[in-house]
């Protein structure tokens, strides 16, 4: 205290000096004032927002759709009743079809179009994401935080793919966004808002169900001037409501549930995929990282902790000697974050059948990137330098993902294969798919090559006036064996086009070993994971 006191003169006297040297001395001579700083906070803010809006809606159209979005292709072409009926054989809810199905009506089928409708979600999730960042952030910590957002290929990988990702993280954010300005202020509206998202989330999603724990223990120890007893009630009032609104989805909820767990086919998690997935949440992704730098594969693992060791620094920062509010604020958000991550690796590993599906995580991003940043926010001194040194590095590493991401993402080339197989030289044949989406996606790229091609050119392309397709009612093995043994047994045939992509394993056998008993000539070309196959008649026709 004696010392405080004892540079108090001294800080007087700087404090004249600086004031008779006049403004251009002050601005010279020491940092620049929080009202000169606040242009070039928003010059840069504007700036993070741009890039992030821009790679979200670069090159939608630059790949093919794959599997999944042929499958919503499918289903937004039904009536909302129609889509509620049909999604009930999925594993998840009908409200994003719902949104796809008017946003087509409006913009039609293209791959832009579709994809649109993620990159306008994405888009919107930005300021609501720089709203919930500046209640829990500082300055500078926002700063940062928004160029995470920017550069974090999980979210613009999905902000690109026609797909409920997208729509899930715009309402999970919402969600949290409601639940901070309640717990700061208790208003209707706030409250009200927080209900329509997770009522939305769980509509979308069935992995929502695995962040409620994680949303409740945020709503408890996110700093307020709310009693326990308040919030308690409250809380249970918001799941009442939440409840109450889904309950008509409960009964097939259940039947879904139990379809999961006699038959799915992700892979039982490990702990080396837990750690990637969180660091792919966090904007850094490994198998991009490593392409982009050339590393060699005995080298990686030395990168790979280069990459964890920031990422669990920031994280430790986040608590470490920080005020109480500060430790509270990240800890509600490591809840939210790493709850679903964790009850779904845990079930997954112990449980018969595995959900840990990483794509389903995107709601835990947002909040992972605003943890990294708190330590910025809270910690002080020598330490907030070193926290923001260690998060400027993990910002170094997702914008070298993201580079790679462009440069080497790949996806199943349905567009490809269909350009392949009508241009193949005209003779009577017949188009076969093992799969309901792969026949969708198929007439979905043929039919957009009809309207580039006179009709004239089509038919000779094809041999007849298009090509016929098989559409079996129910795509068993038997079923689509059935379908080749009447095209053989027909004899109208000199070709027979097999796309068996995506066939349960168990009939891509019996595909393959009919094929090869009944084909004069058998050739495969595979468009990265999409595979077409030929099979020539041996006497000219079937």
């Amino acid at each position: 205290m004696a010392h405080q006191i004892s540079e108090l003169p001294s800080q007087i006297l700087e404090t004249k000096q600086s004031h008779n040297a006049g403004p251009l001395a002050a601005a010279s001579s020491g940092p620049l004032s929080s009202k000169q700083r606040r242009p070039l906070f928003i010059i840069v803010s504007v700036f993070a927002v741009t890039v992030a809006i821009a790679v979200r809606w670069y090159g939608l159209a630059e790949h093919s759709l794959w599997i999944d979005e042929g499958y919503s292709v499918w289903l937004s072409r039904f009536s909302p009743r129609g889509i509620w009926r049909l999604v009930q054989a999925d594993t998840s809810p009908p409200v994003y079809y719902w949104f796809l199905h008017f946003w087509t009506r409006l913009f039609g089928t293209s791959e832009v179009s579709l994809r649109g409708m993620s990159a306008f979600f994405a888009t919107l999730s930005i300021p609501l994401f720089m709203l919930v960042a500046k209640r829990v952030l500082q300055d500078k910590a926002l700063l940062l935080v928004l160029w995470l957002y920017a550069f974090c290929v999980f979210q613009v990988h999905y902000a690109k793919d026609a797909r409920f990702y997208s729509l899930l993280s715009f309402c999970s954010i919402a969600s949290l966004y409601f639940l901070i300005v309640f717990l700061d202020r208790r208003s209707f509206l706030s409250f009200a808002g927080l209900v329509v998202a997770l009522v939305a989330g769980l509509y979308i999603h069935n992995m929502m169900f695995f962040y409620l724990p994680g949303l409740a223990l945020a709503w408890l120890l996110y700093p307020s001037t709310l009693s326990l007893g308040r919030r308690v009630r409250d809380g249970l009032l918001c799941g009442a409501l939440v409840l109450l609104i889904y309950l008509p989805w409960l009964p097939v909820l259940a039947m879904q549930t139990k379809a999961v767990a006699s038959s799915f086919w992700v892979p039982k998690p490990t702990l080396w995929r837990l750690v990637e997935t969180l660091c792919s949440l966090s904007g850094l992704d490994f198998s991009y990282f490593y392409r982009m730098l050339s590393l060699p594969a005995r080298d990686r693992w030395v990168f790979m902790l280069a990459l964890v060791l920031p990422l669990v620094f920031c994280v430790v920062a986040a608590f470490w000697k920080v005020t109480a509010v500060g430790r509270r604020k990240a800890a509600a958000l490591l809840c939210y974050a790493l709850c679903p991550v964790l009850l779904a690796f845990f079930y997954s590993l112990l449980g018969s059948t595995s959900v840990f599906l990483e794509r389903t995580f995107i709601a835990s991003s947002a909040a992972l990137l605003l943890l990294l940043a708190c330590s910025v926010t809270h910690q002080t001194g020598v330490r907030k330098r070193l926290s923001g040194a260690l998060a400027i590095m993990v910002l170094l590493g997702s914008a070298i993902s993201l580079i790679g991401f462009f440069k080497y993402y790949q996806t199943e080339d349905w567009r490809g294969m269909t350009e392949y197989l009508i241009g193949l030289p005209q003779q009577k044949r017949l188009i076969v798919s093992a799969t309901m989406v792969g026949q969708v996606l198929f007439d979905y790229y043929s039919a957009r090559d009809r309207k580039m091609h006179p009709p004239e050119s089509s038919s000779a392309k094809f041999g007849l006036e298009e090509p016929m397709v098989s559409r079996p009612k129910s795509y068993s093995d038997q079923a689509v064996l059935a379908s080749l043994q009447q095209a053989v047994e027909s004899g109208n045939f000199e070709e027979i086009d097999v796309i068996p992509s995506h066939a349960p394993p168990q009939l891509g056998l019996l595909l393959q070993k009919y094929l090869m008993e009944n084909c004069g000539s058998l050739t495969e070309r595979t468009f990265n994971d999409v595979t077409a196959v030929r099979c020539i008649s041996p006497r000219g026709s079937f």
